[in-house]
């Protein structure tokens, strides 16, 4: 790989450093299930038993039902707040994120990043305490689970003896299931490898060992550069799409009557948010949103729904705005992939 190889990938990295930051995350917490399995149960016995099982699928060791009942002065489920926590994590990055490197990744855009942390950190906090809640109530969870599943057991043709002893199975110490609780979010930037240097002192060997790992460098070098072209041309790529799906979405919700201005102002905002995360200056959409929200901002769900006039004149609108976002979804994206490696940086109005 030529040097001005190497130079290409960095500037590439540099320029989206100015807009993006990648991030991973891993939010996860025990769900303990147990296999359909009759061996699992201990059981050599009829076919009946097996179908029994079989058709059940895996089961859930803390069903709602054991989580209520253990948790019923609390008022809450901890663990149900815990999949509120991921969820909110989620939902934010598919917002103001686009994937990376095939879902490596997200790159979140930096006037985003702020929000991010926020919510990230208060949602932390409510993980922590969750997973606290659950392991003070651990042995009272594996109580209730016992007491439920051995009163189950008759509809699955085994004694309340064999649903008791595979459940204990189940139930790791109270160490270990403290390890499968994590709420762990990192930030960070990539770089092309750098070429190691050989000097006049250095060995036969080290000229080797500076050779190979030159040479996985450069590959390596190559493939991130690669990495992010196609990431520059998915991120258009997903604006775009996104772009046809909330009019879609809206035409959808008209057409089944529901809907109210909270649907129109959804779109609106997302004409508003476009701003920020137009990092790539896709102009042809940034002009055909600013055009839609012009008109969106006109219309009045009530009078809409009283006025048929309105609705045809909404249902128009709706059928032209899609037409006009899917062209330009099916329009290539290479030119402004383009004009952003051309230009690089440029300010993005946050507002």
């Amino acid at each position: 790989m030529s040097n001005g190889q190497i130079i290409t990938t960095d500037r590439a990295m540099h320029q989206l450093d100015q807009f993006i930051t990648l991030v991973t995350y891993n939010i996860r917490f025990p769900e303990l299930t147990m296999p359909n399995k009759p061996e699992f149960f201990g059981l050599v016995g009829t076919e009946q038993q097996y179908k029994n099982i079989m058709t059940l699928g895996r089961l859930k060791v803390f069903p709602k039902a054991v989580m209520d009942r253990t948790f019923a002065t609390l008022g809450r489920n901890p663990v149900e707040r815990m999949k509120l926590s991921r969820s909110r994590v989620q939902g934010y990055l598919q917002q103001r994120a686009f994937q990376f490197a095939g879902g490596l990744a997200w790159g979140l855009v930096d006037e985003a990043l702020i929000g991010f942390i926020e919510m990230c950190n208060a949602e932390r906090s409510h993980f922590n305490t969750s997973r606290d809640e659950v392991l003070s109530h651990y042995e009272s969870m594996k109580a209730e689970s016992l007491v439920f599943w051995e009163g189950k057991s008759h509809l699955y043709s085994i004694t309340p003896d064999q649903m008791s002893a595979a459940i204990n199975r189940t139930f790791p110490s109270e160490t270990k299931i403290r390890e499968r609780f994590s709420f762990n979010v990192l930030n960070y930037t990539i770089q092309a490898p750098e070429l190691m240097r050989a000097d006049e002192n250095s060995s036969t060997e080290q000229l080797a060992i500076i050779r190979a790992r030159n040479e996985v460098a450069a590959a390596a070098g190559k493939e991130l550069g690669v990495a992010v072209t196609a990431f520059q041309r998915d991120v258009v790529a997903q604006l775009r799409e996104r772009t046809t799906g909330m009019f879609n979405d809206l035409r959808e919700a008209v057409s089944k009557g529901e809907w109210n201005q909270k649907s129109i102002n959804s779109v609106i905002k997302f004409c508003d948010n476009f701003k920020s995360l137009n990092f790539m200056n896709d102009r042809q959409l940034e002009r055909f949103l600013t055009a839609q929200k012009a008109e969106l901002n006109k219309f009045d769900a009530q009078h809409i729904k009283k006025d048929s006039d309105a609705y045809t004149a909404m249902q128009n609108f709706l059928g032209s705005a899609i037409d006009g976002a899917n062209a330009i979804a099916q329009a290539n994206a290479d030119e402004v992939v383009k004009e952003f490696q051309s230009f690089g940086a440029r300010t993005i109005d946050p507002f």
